[in-house]
């Protein structure tokens, strides 16, 4: 079995899957977003809690900067473009703000994480 099985095959803990689903339902009948958003949301954050649950957390307290640095180098060796990681960190640093806003979590470890610079370029 390679790393890639595990990362693919490893089941959420319920925790995960729960504060996700408590997220969702906020975007959904608080912030009345566009299911396409809420479809965006949703996988990006499933991205992550399926990385973070194969490097072995059972805990979203347990996430820190150094599993998010971690988290981004993996999506860089998937030739994951700093557009989509901007939108993810966005998504995931409004996950963790709302869990911590719900006393899920004590900090959101992604408020001390920039955006990935985009690498437009310039206008000729």
């Amino acid at each position: 079995m390679t790393a890639e099985d595990v990362f693919i095959s490893t089941p959420l803990p319920e925790q995960f899957s729960v504060a996700r689903d408590l997220f969702l339902h906020h975007l959904i009948s608080e912030r009345r977003l566009a299911e396409n958003s809420v479809e965006a949301y949703s996988a990006d954050i499933a991205f992550f809690l399926k990385f973070i649950g194969a490097k072995g957390k059972r805990s979203l307290n347990s996430v820190d900067v150094s599993l998010i640095h971690a988290f981004l180098e993996h999506c860089r060796l998937k030739y994951i473009s700093n557009r989509s990681n901007a939108r993810r960190v966005s998504a995931l640093k409004s996950f963790f703000s709302f869990l911590t806003q719900q006393d899920i979590v004590r900090q959101n470890p992604f408020a001390m994480i920039d955006l990935p610079k985009s690498g437009r370029a310039l206008p000729k």
